[in-house]
């Protein structure tokens, strides 16, 4: 395994989404080519390097409308909600796991650890500086490379549906294929929940911080 060119990442992360795209587009709006013929050896090394490649592309506009727009302009970071900076009720009840707070204790243990270092601004600065700490532990940025991973296939793959329902629609109206608008009943729901689960794994990355840092010496 440690000498194929790809991590288990780079498939799931990239090459699945990539995947996905092609195959939908070809289903959908193509013409249905690419499931009627037996690559060889060529055609599958080029779909390889398509898929990879789409599926980095996937990643751009994936982060810049999912992490960078809705959660950091509307939902917030998680460490907002960890502790306890944001108020919003509609939020609170949309996303109930993704916006409960530390406990009070633990709220207070952390405030108190980053006063102890003239931390007073609780979200951002107290977050940047706990990283900062943390991630000379080995043990713990093995962990939040786990977390990492995970919620970034999962933002990755979400979009990937949301690309794929768009892609639906474009052929329902390109082909006019009505039975295809079922799929619809597939590929909104899995993005809806592989954006849940995003949500949870990106808590859980931030969640990891802040506790790494409470119990830093």
């Amino acid at each position: 395994m440690d000498n194929l060119p790809f991590s288990s990442y780079d498939f799931f992360g990239y090459l699945s989404c990539g995947f996905l795209i092609i195959f939908a587009w070809d289903f959908f709006a193509g013409g249905a080519t690419f499931l009627q013929t037996t690559p060889d050896v060529r055609d599958i090394i080029l779909i390889l390097i398509g898929t990879y490649i789409i599926g980095h592309i996937n990643a751009i506009p994936s982060k810049i409308f999912i992490e960078d727009t809705l959660i950091g302009k509307i939902l917030k970071e998680p460490h907002f909600h960890l502790m306890g900076q944001m108020k919003n009720n509609i939020i609170r009840f949309a996303f109930p796991g993704y916006s409960k707070m530390f406990s009070n204790q633990i709220r207070v243990l952390i405030i108190n650890k980053a006063k102890s270092v003239g931390i007073t601004d609780y979200s951002d600065t107290l977050y940047n500086f706990a990283f900062a700490k943390v991630k000379t532990c080995e043990v713990t940025m093995g962990r939040l490379n786990c977390f990492l991973n995970l919620y970034g296939f999962c933002r990755n793959m979400s979009f990937c549906f949301a690309v794929i329902s768009a892609i639906i629609i474009y052929g329902w109206v390109k082909k006019g294929s009505p039975d295809n608008l079922k799929w619809l009943l597939v590929s909104v729901p899995v993005t809806i929940m592989m954006f849940y689960r995003y949500l949870k794994f990106y808590r859980a990355y931030s969640k990891e911080v802040l506790i790494s840092y409470l119990s830093e010496p």
